[in-house]
Parts: structure tokens; sequence; C-alpha cells
């Protein structure tokens, strides 16, 4: 696995050195490259499949120098979303060939993976998703929409979440691996966001879509809970590290355009606070990697990272009124500041259940 100073060291090197990226929408697919030669797309894949290893805690370690000392969030957000995949998904649900065939060239960055799960109108509410597979022959026909995929311009491959069947009324999902190009899947464009950039959205299309029974990620209706009630989990607590170093960033940024301004009264005081609650949400992270990593549940983890989260969104809004407070206007400061408010919102529904969810179980005792 590279070190943490190799890290820093590729971030600012590679990423750092291309100010431009967070204004152009086309994907740096020679970054990318980069990426997998430093053994960076196959943290978490063991080198048993021809990843560089690593836990939960390095992922997050990584994930917050990259930010830091990359200066962009979207390169990293895409990064975060092939690791994830690739481990989480792939190497822990996957069979032995699936493993084979996909995992080295995933960590290599000579393929790149999509999670489909979200769905036009539908967002990704388990019981509002639509997409199905149907058994046919030796193996399925997929029909449905997904929107909203990270990597999906660029990905290779997709991990389809569809429906099954269903059991005493509630529907059962299942995993497919679908490669690109396949006949019945299409690519169709996403919405035009102008933030995370480089970091590439879009859709697929499937109509009629057949796939080989080995496409099964895992037992045919285990997907609710193995990928998307899991892996939505797990993709809150590690993007915990992203948020780290984008907040470290916001602060050193903030105290140059500041040139010693402002650094007393309750400009000063709100600063502090926003120190501290960066080293808060840090021992929290390191604290969610641990569990994460003893396979803890979602009761142990959900009260932890409702914490943590809440933290960086408070901190987004302290942070905009100090910069206001302080009359710093830095194009830099405000365009990484904007980046950093949507990531710190991309999980805010999934936060909102999971505390309803967690309020239930206490006013219920």
């Amino acid at each position: 696995m590279p070190a943490l100073a190799e890290i820093e060291r590729f971030a600012v090197d590679h990423i750092a050195s291309r100010p431009g990226l967070g204004a152009d929408p086309a994907f740096p697919h020679d970054l990318w490259r980069a990426m997998g030669q430093a053994g960076l797309l196959g943290m978490g894949i063991s080198p048993a499949h021809g990843g560089s290893g690593g836990d939960a805690q390095a992922l997050i370690e990584a994930g917050a120098a990259l930010v830091e000392q990359g200066r962009n969030l979207g390169i990293v957000l895409s990064w975060s979303v092939q690791n994830l995949v690739g481990h989480y998904v792939l190497e822990r649900l996957g069979s032995e060939d699936q493993k084979k065939r996909y995992l080295p060239e995933l960590a290599a960055g000579r393929l790149a993976v999509s999670l489909a799960v979200s769905e036009p109108g539908m967002g990704g509410s388990p019981k509002r998703l639509e997409t199905r597979a149907t058994v046919a022959g030796d193996g399925y026909v997929l029909e449905g929409e997904k929107t909203y995929l990270t990597n999906g311009p660029i990905a290779d491959l997709f991990v389809v979440v569809a429906v099954t069947g269903e059991t005493d009324g509630l529907k059962r999902f299942s995993g497919f691996i679908v490669e690109k190009p396949r006949p019945g899947l299409e690519l169709v464009a996403g919405a035009e966001v102008d933030f995370l950039r480089p970091s590439p959205h879009g859709g697929i299309v499937m109509r009629g879509c057949a796939v080989p029974a080995d496409c099964l990620v895992g037992e045919e209706g285990s997907a609710l809970d193995a990928i998307f009630r899991r892996f939505r989990l797990i993709e809150d607590i590690v993007s915990l590290g992203p948020l780290l170093g984008g907040m470290r960033l916001q602060l050193a940024l903030l105290g140059a355009a500041s040139a010693g301004g402002g650094g007393e009264g309750e400009e000063s005081e709100t600063a502090g606070d926003l120190a501290a609650s960066i080293e808060g949400v840090a021992v929290l992270a390191e604290r969610l990697a641990r569990d994460l990593d003893g396979e803890a549940g979602e009761g142990d983890l959900v009260p932890v990272l409702l914490v943590a989260r809440g933290l960086c969104g408070r901190f987004q809004a302290n942070f905009g009124e100090l910069c206001t407070a302080l009359r710093v206007s830095d194009p830099v400061l405000e365009a990484f500041t904007a980046d950093m408010g949507k990531l710190a919102g991309l999980a805010g529904g999934a936060a909102r259940a999971r505390a309803r969810k967690l309020g239930q179980r206490t006013l219920l005792g």
C-alpha cells in the first residue's frame, strides 16, 4: 500500500499541479492511469487480487491527504467510488472468477466501475426502484434506467441493483455486473453540473439487456442488505476522509486570504471552534474505521456517524459565516467551498433517514 507521504507527494505533483482541474468537465484519463500506476486505485483490494491492500482507516487517511494536498474534490470522489466498489462489493461479494477477471484491472486503472442504484425521479429509495432483472434461459434480462452514476460516463462495467422478486409484498434486490458495450445497454448523458469536477456523472438505460448467470454478484435477493444498505453506510464513513482534508484546506486557504486580519474577537473564536471540529471529526472517523474493519453492525456505527456528519455540516455553515464576517474574497476558496457544500450534502437524505430510525427506536424504548 502506498505510504501516506507518497500519497501526499502524488497529490502535490499530479493533482495540485493542474489548477484548472476543477473547471474542466473533461475527465483526465492520464491522471487516472497515473493513479493506477501509483497503487491508489487498488487500495482496499488485497494484493492477492492485484491491489495494494489497506483498511478503512487507510482509505480515510488517503482521501484526506489527496484532497488537502491535491486541492480537488472531484477526482477524489471518482477515486473513492472505484476503491469502494472494488473492495466492498466485488472483492467481498463476488465469485472467484469475478475477482480474477475484474479486480486486477480495476486496481491498475485499466477498467473503471460505477455502482448503479439511483433511478430518475426515484432517487435511491429501495421502495421506489423499478429496474428489474427477469430470469431468461441461462441468465437474466434487465429492464430499467439508472441515473446520477458517479463514474458512469467512463465506466467499463456497472454493478446494477435490480428487483428480482417479491416476498410478502417486499421487493427483493440482486446485483449484476453489466459490462460495456453490451446489446441493450445504452449510456445517457447526466444532468450538466458545474461542481465536483472532473468527477463524471451519467446514466444508463437497459432495454432487453441480457446478461449470463455468472454476472450475478453474491446470492440472488441479497443486494438490499449486502450492497445497498451496507455500501451506503461504508461510503458515508469513508467519505469523512475527503471531508477532513477539505476542511483543513478551507482553513488554510482562509488564513492565507485573510492575511492576518480579523484575528481577534468573535472571528477568532469561530475559527478556533472550526479547528476543534476538524479534530473531533478525525477522532470519530478513526473510531468508525476501526469498528467498520471489525465488522461492527449498523446499530454501533450509525450514532457515531451521525455526530461526525453533523459536525461536518455545521462546519460548512459556520465557515461561510466566518468568510462573510472577514470579508474574504478569494475565487479559489469560494469554488472549493461550494464543492465542499455539495460533498457534505450528498448523504443528507440517508443521514436524515438514519436519524429518524434511531429516534424511533429511542422513543419506543
